[in-house]
């Protein structure tokens, strides 16, 4: 039973990291463009 938690954990391991970097990406993103907007309304 530990032995098959154990590998379905490592199987998805590897999807785990991937969303976990869209996210991070997609986060980053949004914080970027919310920043420039911030820049745009104060400098207008």
């Amino acid at each position: 039973m530990m032995k098959k938690m154990l590998a379905v954990r490592f199987a998805s391991a590897p999807f785990e990291t991937c969303s976990l970097s869209v996210f991070f990406i997609s986060f980053r993103t949004t914080l970027l463009s919310m920043i420039y907007i911030y820049l745009i309304i104060c400098c207008v």
